[in-house]
């Protein structure tokens, strides 16, 4: 099937705007990279747009040197891998005994989940909690705050439910 004249028009006006708000977003970042690699006479004096002049690493040699970048980036990963193990295990542990029908006091139990998750109980006592345990600046204080997750505990309940007797 043929396009008409307005199609292909139309067509073309797309295809412009995406490429114009493409260029906004990546055109920007080549400059950045651009500057860091730059010789610091060129961007001194404004020689740099989108492509280097003349090659130097000095920047990044001393941002690895002289700063905890990759300490830093060691923490994110050991937080984030950390993190999410526990709250994993702690949700999982959570949901499957919840889902279990002869579980005593279940829907109190799965109220008072609900509770937390809608009400907190804020930034000040989290704090003053975290420090009467001595755990302030420690890996365990990012994780107790994001122990489990309530919705991610109610949608893994509601899987294990639908899973038959039979099979657990």
């Amino acid at each position: 099937m043929r396009e008409s004249a307005s199609g292909r028009v139309f067509s073309v006006f797309v295809h412009t705007v995406l490429i114009i708000i493409a260029l906004t977003c990546i055109l920007p970042f080549l400059h950045l990279i651009a500057l860091s690699i730059s010789e610091g006479q060129a961007v001194d004096l404004g020689q740099v747009l989108f492509w280097p002049v003349g090659l130097d690493f000095t920047a990044y040699k001393y941002f690895f040197q002289n700063t905890p970048a990759l300490r830093a980036f060691g923490n994110s990963v050991i937080i984030t891998l950390g993190g999410t193990a526990l709250s994993m295990l702690t949700t999982v542990l959570t949901a499957y005994p919840l889902s279990r029908r002869y579980l005593y006091a279940r829907k109190p139990l799965t109220t008072a989940a609900l509770f937390t998750m809608l009400f907190s109980g804020g930034m000040i006592p989290t704090y003053l909690v975290m420090n009467n345990l001595h755990l302030t600046n420690t890996y365990w204080s990012l994780w107790f705050v994001g122990l489990i997750s309530t919705y991610n505990m109610l949608i893994m309940k509601s899987f294990f439910e639908n899973i038959p007797s039979e099979v657990t």
